[in-house]
């Protein structure tokens, strides 16, 4: 029978980790282990999951100093013992059957290297939602679902086989924000059987005040340039540029990175890419990507420059027309 291990990091969501922990206790399949990770929290958490530890022998408490999300999960992932290892943020919840389901993909496919699961955002106003990969059942190669479907980052909405976190010595990376890009992008490149269930199993609580979802600072900002410069090794690496879906991937982020940074002004911003190196990663990434005939790769072939400014002054422009909407 297929164990899964559940790592839930905790710290200071008295408020919601008891409907977090709820939903899994109460998983219709049965054969869990669920690791509750105290990162050092100041509220009230750890007497939470202490009564859960109570109630439930399937139940494990780690009490550990703050060291973030990374960590909390890394802990968990010590000592775990099961075939499979799941992540739930405390402060989200899954529904009942989410394991019986994941359970039936392994025994109908066979042995998987990962299964993913459709996710739903839910906002305070009770608005749903839902994410999807795809719509197949068939079972993907690594580099095929990375290719053929929506592939969120989010390393919730996926189960991963303990033999290839051990096998490829897996590991969130600790104190970096955005932490899943680089866990879950080249887990999935590592994969040979990914199997999707389609089915609205994850639930994502969106607009929580305190949660790292609503604020964007400049460590996000020079975190993800980490990011890049870690995948732009992967695409070279593994690939030596010829496997163009983590090539476009990759200039997907660093545009979204300028429209995100824009709060930090159009000069900071730009230091801040030369710094990192960020022109001369794209412009090389570029050449073996589709953007290259699109309009910004175009600009990009010109003047990393030009491309630069003209995805900064677009993004100004959108968000000046929503104000005037919105008036």
């Amino acid at each position: 029978m297929t164990k899964f291990s559940i790592i839930v990091p905790v710290y200071n969501i008295e408020q919601y980790i008891d409907q977090c922990v709820e939903s899994l206790v109460g998983q219709s399949y049965l054969h869990l282990e669920i690791i509750l990770v105290n990162d050092g929290s100041k509220d009230s958490s750890l007497e939470k999951l202490s009564a859960w530890v109570e109630k439930d022998k399937r139940v494990i408490v780690i009490d550990k100093p703050n060291g973030g999300l990374s960590s909390a999960r890394n802990a968990g992932m010590d000592i775990a013992t099961g075939d499979y290892i799941s992540f739930i943020d405390g402060d989200d919840w899954v529904d009942m059957d989410l394991y019986t389901n994941i359970e039936k993909a392994i025994s109908t496919n066979g042995n998987l290297d990962m299964i993913t699961f459709s996710l739903v955002k839910y906002y305070n106003d009770e608005t749903q939602i839902k994410l999807k990969y795809t719509n197949s059942t068939e079972v993907f190669t690594g580099e095929a679902f990375f290719q053929d479907t929506h592939f969120y980052v989010n390393a919730c909405s996926k189960v991963y086989s303990k033999q290839i976190i051990d096998k490829y010595h897996y590991r969130f990376i600790e104190g970096l924000l955005h932490e899943d890009v680089p866990f879950t992008i080249p887990f999935c490149l590592d994969c040979k059987r990914i199997v999707n269930i389609d089915i609205p199993s994850y639930f994502y609580r969106q607009e929580r005040e305190g949660s790292i979802l609503n604020s964007y600072k400049e460590k996000n900002l020079i975190d993800t340039f980490l990011i890049i410069n870690r995948l732009f090794l992967l695409a070279k690496d593994k690939y030596n540029f010829a496997y163009m879906p983590l090539n476009d991937r990759i200039i997907k982020i660093g545009n979204n990175l300028i429209l995100k940074g824009q709060k930090f002004g159009r000069k900071k911003l730009w230091s801040l890419h030369r710094e990192n190196n960020i022109p001369a990663l794209i412009c090389e990434l570029l050449k073996h990507s589709s953007y290259r005939n699109s309009l910004y790769g175009l600009l990009i072939q010109i003047n990393y420059k030009l491309a630069f400014d003209f995805v900064h002054y677009k993004g100004i422009f959108k968000q000046f027309i929503k104000s005037l909407i919105k008036k």
